[in-house]
């Protein structure tokens, strides 16, 4: 196409000026911003916003404007969709022109300086859509007339940051391999290359910043069809260099064009991908899916294909310049490449559709019968992605049997590869026909994952809001409201519980209902009603009905305000499902929702709660999904809500109406429970309805052993069993100890694993799921026929593809279960991961006659249950059982492990944030699989992973690679011995809250707004909790060795030097790599056992002693701490200006007080007596008195004997003038 003279350039400049009503806003923005660009480029080193690099000048961009803007016509006159924020969006890169050749290989300081040779890429995306930055990466191409020359430069703040040792050969040695994938991923950069575009076959290159290189093939052969291995085949003939520097590391590729067939004579395929394996980072110029990832924790080795259907096309400038770049309007996705090639392509970033765009959507929807063809292709492949978009961040995965084993495969990467693999061979027509097939399933599960069956539950007509009040009845002690929804009668009710909050709920009630409930205390008038609460009082409007919560201040907290309360009936009048809008304030924090890992305040998100195995989306995706789904939320106004029904729900908080969220909840259950006044007294609340936590025996609390089952199977010694008693042998040698190993797999009902570990107090942990195939069910129940096994019924094709769950409603189906552990709970196993529970399709139907709609997210309620009680039948409370999928009150059978994330930092922060929502939503015993279940975790990770599990109730080490310390190197050994004797001078600690969330609901790990509902500063903050009621802890999730935290109100002392700050405060501080900050809260109580030297984290082997650790109170308290007879025991404090005094009540063996962020004294008594001074030079055999610890800003008080059983002892400590 010839260039455009400046007579074209000024229509476009005067189309946008003066005729701006014939474009679209986004398209007028659009060319705007490429006009823009005109002006100020020479050439082109991939900039936002344009799909192509190489050299071009103003000649080439007016020749791909002109193309733009024909097409941006053609999308506004012909066929008038919507683009939201479309103009905002920027594509990556897809094509490249190669500029002239260097005359010779130049050194890597030439081609970073050079502009004349060297093509720039220099702008990185984050793989998936994330709308995150990628670390500053760049990637320089130029050649020779004999090789092609790549030069990487990465950025990297901390190069000092330790990796994990790999051998070169063995990495080569692993990537055709389906047991060692997870061994694969270091921080890399790769360069792929396919000689052939029109092939699946390409080339690998890959380099790690220690110097490790790979070279590989993977050619397919004629043959080749799509989805089928092709292994890889060993490259040496190339060159590669690493230099290091400060801040960044540099690679040099030197690939003879002989290594992959000879300098290409036409169009050639490349892409760049740089890996930061320790933050799961990875990103390229092109813009692919997270499936598209080549060293993925979700693949294995390099089996499945990376996206070939998006390489950038490359070629060399012909003798007539540069071509013409390809035809790409950022309304459509769907560009020309210089080939002539079209392809489909998605932006950098995922947008959420707007509602214009979802009416887009459903215009499609409702069209569907007219087939797509070459005329529509471009306008439904762009709103197929925003559908799929819209979905994916609402939390719907497309994988099989991520959810059900009745789904197809639906995952939107290769609807899109074999689209451009149609457009590619020039079949227009196949491309058509791939997208219908794709569009019909997208349609039917869109349908059914929305109340509505419209994207986003959009249509208003379908929703018939609750107007009036019609009449008020006191029935008993509940007041029954009988309302009009349109030309629909809708009776709900209200009640008090005894244990708590207010109760409003329609016919159609939930699971969970209150023993008892409260007299009411109405008064009304011509109105409204009102009704007292222990919280203050409720008004319930007649006309328009609505309810308001009020404290008892007078302020209103919440409401179901005026046609706020909506319904969708049935052509019978039948319920389908419920709406709920609430006003949202622009500074309210809501979070919950069960154990999300992407946000802690989810306002501005859409949360969907539907139990999901979403290994892509945990692993390596948006994190959106959940194994547990729990209806569940927080105000930081001071409420919270329970929606007491077991259907799918979907929050809308705030995203499509900015001040507002919007619940919509499928099926015909209404039945919500609001809680006035702090987190901790709801949750107290909440959990009297639903169950409190158990208590555990209290060696769960202390350190455990643990890898997964393949991992123990493919450890050097290649015997499971020889395996854990190897590392049950080498941790004791190294002093480290530990309380139990989880044995998952078949060796954990090994009578020799039992024999070698009960001695040596080692406990056996197991596995058990609810999956049991029709034949051992058979063969355990042989006295039942086929169709009387309690078997969840889902039909012959679920049955088929082998989803075997056991109906737990049914009458047999505890007898199962028992039978099938059996040989477990003989041997003296004790305890279980009870994995699963997720799978539950709508078209099961259980014995009890409820269908799986309504199960799906409740399943697991029933299966923890009865595995809790067939432990308890036969070990009474000494057990442990860890459940992956939880269910409202689920908290009353098991505790909670986090489920299957990477090995990085990103899993790290995913794990920490669910822990913060699922602990806010009543669980409280809860661990992580520690270092994740994916990947081999770098030395760093590895760290900070155990000091987090430190500071977590449970310490489970998981995954599919080893978890042993003494794989990550002499640092990683030593930390991890400090970390598990640590984790036994808190034990008693931890017990204490452990025992206080049995007693009252509030869990061991408490997010901030729990703790402190009274500084909103703290209501958001997602990466710092309080650990029991004494503990600030501060995990460390990036491989920086600073960090910030938000201290509340008061003297926070450092648990590790007894360094003061003064709150409220944001402070950067100290953490290096060995080192979690942790930090005592003011008036805090700790019960701990310390070596005899009275120092954290160091062996007690050789004996212990124990001690009260406090620190000055700001006013007077009391708390009740276990003694060693498992007695409830009490320490009240007193304080008066600098004057404090701690009583302790029945603790006869503590003999130390070691009281925090204080140095020195005037005076100490114990007992009412003056102690003297002490200047020993070790605390080993300290006879009573006190002595200044400088080093750990502490005073330590010797009590004297513990042998005269005194039932109560008062420590008066004054510390004299302040030195300020």
């Amino acid at each position: 196409m010839p260039a455009p003279n400046a007579e074209a350039l000024g229509y476009f400049q005067m189309s946008l000026r003066d005729r701006p009503g014939r474009l679209s806003e986004a398209s007028r923005s659009f060319l705007k911003h490429a006009l823009s660009r005109v002006t100020r480029l020479k050439s082109y080193k991939g900039y936002v916003g344009f799909p192509c690099a190489g050299p071009c000048n103003i000649a080439t961009l007016a020749a791909y404007l002109t193309n733009a803007l024909v097409l941006v016509i053609l999308f506004n006159c012909g066929v008038g969709w919507a683009i939201q924020n479309e103009s905002q969006l920027t594509w990556g890169v897809n094509a490249m022109v190669l500029k002239s050749p260097w005359s010779a290989r130049p050194a890597v300081e030439e081609v970073l300086a050079d502009q004349e040779h060297t093509v720039c890429l220099d702008r990185f995306y984050r793989d998936g859509g994330q709308d995150a930055p990628a670390t500053p990466t760049e990637c320089r191409l130029g050649y020779t007339s004999d090789e092609l020359l790549v030069v990487f430069r990465c950025t990297e703040k901390n190069m000092s940051f330790p990796a994990a040792p790999r051998d070169a050969e063995e990495w080569y040695g692993q990537i055709n391999s389906h047991r060692y994938s997870d061994l694969l991923f270091p921080d890399q950069v790769d360069f792929l290359i396919q000689p052939d575009m029109t092939s699946p076959s390409y080339y690998q290159f890959a380099t790690t910043p220690d110097g490790k290189k790979l070279g590989c093939s993977r050619l397919a052969g004629t043959n080749y069809a799509p989805g089928t291995e092709i292994l890889a085949q060993k490259v040496e003939a190339f060159e590669t260099s690493v230099t290091q520097r400060t801040n960044e590391w540099l690679v040099f590729f030197r690939i003879p064009w002989t290594t992959f067939g000879g300098k290409p004579s036409s169009y050639f395929g490349v892409m760049p991908i740089r890996t930061r394996w320790r933050g799961g980072e990875v990103s390229s110029p092109v813009a692919f899916d997270f499936m598209d990832e080549v060293n993925s924790t979700m693949k294995s080795g390099l089996r499945d294909t990376p996206a070939v259907d998006l390489f950038i096309e490359t070629h060399f400038a012909g003798p007539a310049g540069t071509p013409a770049l390809p035809a790409q309007p950022e309304e459509s996705g769907l560009c020309r490449l210089p080939s002539g090639v079209l392809r489909w392509q998605w932006p950098t970033v995922k947008p959420y559709p707007d509602v214009e765009t979802r009416q887009q959507i459903w215009q499609v929807q409702s069209s569907l019968a007219t087939p797509t063809d070459t005329n529509n292709l471009a306008q439904r492949l762009f709103l197929t992605r925003c559908w799929t978009d819209l979905l994916t961040l609402e939390g719907f995965t497309g994988l099989p049997r991520a959810w059900s084993a009745t789904i197809d495969n639906l995952m939107p990467h290769l609807l899109r590869r074999d689209v451009n693999a149609a457009l590619r061979r020039k079949e227009p027509e196949r491309a058509c026909q791939l997208l219908d097939v794709y569009l019909g399933k997208l349609d039917k599960i869109s349908r059914w994952w929305y109340a509505d069956g419209s994207p986003g539950d959009i249509l208003t007509a379908e929703w018939t809001p609750i107007g009036d009040l019609d009449s008020l009845e006191e029935q008993g002690n509940t007041l029954l409201m009988r309302c009009t929804a349109g030309n629909h009668s809708v009776d709900l009710h209200l009640a008090l519980p005894k244990t708590g909050g207010v109760r409003i709920f329609g016919n159609d009630q939930g699971y969970f209902k209150p023993d008892g409930v409260l007299p009411l205390t109405v008064s009304r008038s011509s109105s409204a009603c009102s009704i007292k609460t222990a919280e203050g009082r409720i008004i319930v409007g007649r006309r328009p009905f609505s309810v308001s919560f009020y404290d008892a201040d007078g302020r209103e907290v919440t409401q179901i305000g005026a046609q706020a309360l909506a319904f969708r009936f049935d052509s019978k009048g039948k319920v389908l499902a419920i709406d709920f809008k609430n006003r949202l304030d622009m500074t309210e924090v809501i979070y919950g929702f069960g154990e999300r890992y992407d946000y802690f305040n989810e306002q501005g998100h859409v949360v969907t709660l539907w139990g999901t195995d979403d290994w892509i989306g945990n692993g390596i995706g948006f994190r959106n999904t959940t194994y547990k789904p729990l209806p569940i939320f927080h105000s930081s106004k001071g409420y919270m809500v329970f929606d007491n029904s077991s259907y799918r729900l979907r929050s809308d908080i705030g995203r499509s109406e900015p001040r507002q969220y919007r619940l919509t909840q499928q099926g015909p259950v209404f039945d919500f429970y609001f809680y006035i006044g702090t987190a901790q007294k709801s949750l107290q609340s909440y959990t009297a309805l639903t169950g409190r936590v158990p208590l555990p025996p209290k060696w769960v609390f202390e350190p455990w052993m643990g890898r997964g089952e393949g991992a123990w199977a493919s450890g050097p010694l290649h015997n499971p069993v020889w395996e854990e008693t190897n590392t049950i042998t080498r941790f004791a040698e190294l002093d480290i100890p530990h309380s139990a190993i989880y044995a998952e797999g078949r060796s954990a009902n090994s009578p020799e694993l039992h024999e070698f570990a009960t001695p040596r107090g080692i406990r056996i942990l197991g596995y058990f799921a609810p999956e049991i195939r029709l034949s051992r069910q058979q063969s355990l129940m042989p006295e039942l026929q086929p169709e009387e096994l309690p078997i969840l019924r889902c039909g012959g094709t679920n049955i088929a593809r082998g989803l075997s769950y056991v109906d737990f409603s049914h009458p047999e189906g505890k007898e199962l279960v028992r039978r099938a552990l059996k040989p477990a709970l003989d041997l003296g196993v004790a305890g279980s991961m009870v994995d699963f529970g997720d799978m539950v399709p709508d078209e099961a139907v259980f014995h009890d006659g409820k269908r799986g709609d309504e199960m799906h997210n409740f399943y697991s309620y029933a299966y923890h249950r009865t595995v809790s009680e067939l432990y308890r039948e036969k070990r009474g409370d000494d057990f442990i059982l860890y459940g992956r999928a939880a269910a409202p009150g689920g908290q009353h059978w098991v505790g909670q492990f986090a489920g299957d994330h990477s090995g990085n930092f990103a899993g790290l922060k995913a794990v920490l944030t669910g822990a913060l929502n699922l602990c806010a939503c009543g669980y409280s015993t809860w661990g992580s699989d520690v270092c994740g279940y994916f990947g081999l975790p770098e030395p760093g990770v590895y760290m900070r992973w155990f000091q987090f599990a430190c500071f977590s109730p449970i310490w489970r080490p998981h995954g599919k690679t080893t978890r042993d310390p003494w794989s990550f190197g002499e640092a990683a050994v030593t930390n991890y011995k400090f970390l598990a004797w640590t984790r036994e001078n808190i034990l008693n600690y931890t017990y204490n809250a452990a025992v206080a969330a049995n007693q009252t609901g509030v869990p061991i790990m408490r997010a901030m707004p729990i703790s402190f509902p009274d500084e909103p500063a703290l209501a958001a903050v997602r990466d710092q909790y309080m650990f029991g009621n004494d503990l600030l802890v501060a995990p460390v999730i990036t491989d920086d060795t600073m960090r910030t935290i938000l201290f509340p109100s008061g003297i926070w002392t450092s648990l590790w030097d007894g360094k003061t700050v003064c709150g409220p405060a944001e402070l950067k501080v100290e953490a290096p790599l060995d080192t979690i900050p942790v930090y005592l809260r003011p008036g805090a109580i700790m019960p701990v056992q310390l070596d005899r030297e009275l120092q954290f984290g160091q062996s007690m082997s050789r004996g212990r002693v124990n001690a009260l650790v406090v620190t000055p109170p700001n006013g007077n308290e009391s708390a009740s701490v276990l003694n060693a007879q498992g007695q409830t025991g009490k320490v009240n404090v007193r304080s008066r200006s600098r004057r404090f005094s701690w009583t302790l009540e029945e603790l006869p063996e503590t003999s130390y007080l070691l009281v925090y962020g204080a140095s020195s004294a005037a005076r100490v008594e114990v007992g009412g007596k003056a102690v003297p001074q002490v200047t020993a030079e070790t605390f080993d055999g300290m006879s009573a008195g006190w002595r200044a610890d400088l080093a750990g800003n502490r005073l330590v008080i010797c009590l004297g004997s513990t042998r005269v059983n005194k039932p109560s002892r008062t420590i008066e400590v004054d510390l004299g003038p302040s030195k300020n």
